[in-house]
């Protein structure tokens, strides 16, 4: 069929239209800019800074782990604090199915302050993963959790200094470059989930002051916390009061809840001890807590606060006096008054037994995140009431400025008397704490497994690595799992000034029980007095020295593979 004239003419200006249209559709496409994701191009600067800072600390906190791991024969070995090797010990025990004992066999001794963390260690334990990668697990899952906390911290600020983008960024600086902080949590200790517990308990509660939340669920997280640690019940009591205080037309609700909620949880926890243990309080209450002159503990506590206030009390000054200033507002104070509770608590616990390393210890650094926003928002406070006044164009730079002098205290530019951080240790260009006291104690523990039979008992004084990583039984020299050890009286010192030889967990020992009595069969380590020890060493054992680690062998023990050491034979 063919087309008329006309036909043809209208089909040949509709295929010019469309080869133009295809031709300025290119036109267009070349010429136009490429669009971001909607979500990207939602973030403002604030988030991006955020974002960067995120992606810092993972870098600082992954060098930070592979600085604590070392190798030993060719084998890279990845090892918490000792202390928090004590729960590994416990916690893989569990997870083989011997129950919540140091090892199989073991008496029912609570040796460990954080159940919630032991279990959390146990459900790691379930993996197929070798003993010397499984704490890196738990390293990683700590990491994670300070993450989460740096954005808690953000929430946190923003609630008190609503659109200040410095408030958020310098609190969440500060926070997650504290070396204690990351010490403490990077290196096993359940600081890493307490810390952010804590931090959404005071988000929680400032909701709760703003109207926009329930008591209750705040509530609830608090006692939680004590599944962590049974000491959990200051912050508890920190909330519960100031609530109280500043929120007047509920009162009653919350002393009742903030009282009673976290007492049914410690109920039931005491309970279950009673049940299982056969002890209302954890072995490691009688141990630190018991046979020591309160008030010389009291003054010792009181020495590691005005320590730690050294470098870094003109933060707290600022931040506390700022609160105090704006205690209308009913926020601020409130970070204040739970952070100064767990500084109390440290009083009177006599502080920690790792004061000397400087910075906030293990009962202090869990809340500092709340000083750091304290700090951080009144800083964002008096910036703004002086951009309103004068010329605001320098104050950003001056709030800055406050971050690094306040980094410059904190990473012990401005050392504490005793502390001994540095600015290498913040930068991670020496060895993270006690990495080379975990090191030789894996060290000891392969050696051990070496030249034992699997039915060896050991005397340790590091109660954690050690039966870890050897897999024998162990005899606890300081006694964080030997009951008697624990209700021993502690050893006074006849030094006036001895109220900084408190050294919480490690002034009680009995050698005459711990050798004489219960003979284990090689003595691995010696605590103080080692004059108290030598009559039992002289007459029941023969001393070694293995790979340059001095060793007591039980003479004459048939657990002990006498060929693979320097002794001839059992005598």
């Amino acid at each position: 069929m063919t087309r008329s004239p006309a036909g043809e003419a209208r089909g040949r200006t509709d295929t010019a239209r469309r080869r133009t249209g295809l031709v300025r559709k290119g036109i267009d496409l070349v010429g136009r800019r490429p669009t971001a994701p909607a979500w990207l191009s939602s973030l403002s600067r604030a988030d991006v800074a955020f974002g960067v800072l995120l992606l810092a600390f993972g870098l600082y906190a992954a060098v930070y782990i592979y600085r604590t791991s070392f190798v030993i024969d060719g084998e890279r070995y990845f090892t918490l604090f000792d202390d928090a090797m004590i729960s590994m010990t416990y916690a893989r025990t569990l997870a083989r199915g011997y129950g919540l004992v140091w090892f199989p066999g073991a008496p029912r001794v609570e040796g460990f302050t954080n159940p919630l963390w032991t279990l959390v260690m146990a459900l790691l334990h379930l993996l197929p993963v070798p003993a010397p990668k499984m704490s890196l697990l738990v390293q990683v899952l700590a990491a994670l959790l300070l993450v989460a906390n740096l954005f808690l911290v953000r929430r946190v600020a923003s609630l008190i200094v609503p659109g200040s983008s410095f408030a958020g960024l310098g609190a969440v600086t500060l926070t997650a470059f504290y070396l204690p902080l990351n010490t403490w949590a990077l290196q096993g200790m359940e600081v890493s989930l307490l810390t952010p517990l804590i931090t959404a308990a005071a988000y929680l509660a400032l909701r709760v002051l703003r109207g926009r939340a329930r008591p209750g669920w705040l509530y609830f997280l608090l006692g939680a916390t004590t599944l962590v640690r049974p000491d959990m019940a200051i912050p508890c009591l920190a909330f519960a009061s100031y609530l109280a205080l500043a929120d007047r037309n509920r009162w009653r609700r919350h002393l009742l809840l903030g009282l009673g909620v976290p007492a049914l949880f410690l109920a039931a926890q005491t309970l279950l001890r009673l049940w299982y243990y056969g002890s209302p309080l954890p072995n490691t209450y009688y141990l630190k807590m018991t046979g020591f002159p309160v008030l010389l503990r009291v003054a010792r506590g009181f020495r590691a606060a005005m320590e730690l206030a050294w470098p870094i009390g003109w933060l707290i000054a600022t931040a506390g006096l700022g609160a105090l200033a704006l205690r209308r507002e009913r926020q601020l104070p409130l970070l204040i008054w739970v952070f100064l509770g767990q500084v109390a608590y440290s009083v009177y616990v006599g502080g920690d037994a790792w004061e000397w390393w400087g910075g906030a210890n293990r009962y202090i650094v869990v809340a500092i995140p709340l000083l750091f926003a304290a700090f951080t928002c009144v800083l964002a406070r008096i910036g703004a009431a002086l951009a309103t006044r004068l010329d605001g164009s320098g104050i950003p730079y001056a709030q800055w400025g406050l971050i690094v002098m306040a980094f410059l205290s904190m990473s012990s530019f401005a050392a504490t008397p005793e502390g001994r951080q540095t600015p290498a240790d913040w930068l991670l260009l020496e060895p993270p704490f006690h990495v080379e006291g975990n090191r030789d104690t894996a060290m000891i523990a392969r050696l051990v497994a070496e030249i034992t039979t699997e039915q060896a008992r050991v005397a340790v004084v590091w109660a954690g690595a050690i039966p870890y990583f050897s897999e024998r039984l162990c005899v606890d020299l300081l006694g964080k799992s030997d009951a008697r050890i624990a209700h021993l009286p502690m050893r006074l010192s006849q030094n006036p000034s001895r109220t900084s030889e408190f050294y919480p967990g490690h002034l009680k020992f009995d050698y005459g029980y711990s050798i004489g009595e219960l003979r284990p069969d090689i003595v691995a380590q010696l605590w103080q007095a080692p004059w108290e020890a030598q009559p039992h060493l002289d007459a029941h054992y023969v001393k070694v020295n293995l790979r340059g680690f001095d060793l007591y062998l039980l003479k004459g023990s048939p657990n002990i593979l006498w060929e693979k050491t320097d002794v001839a034979g059992p005598s």
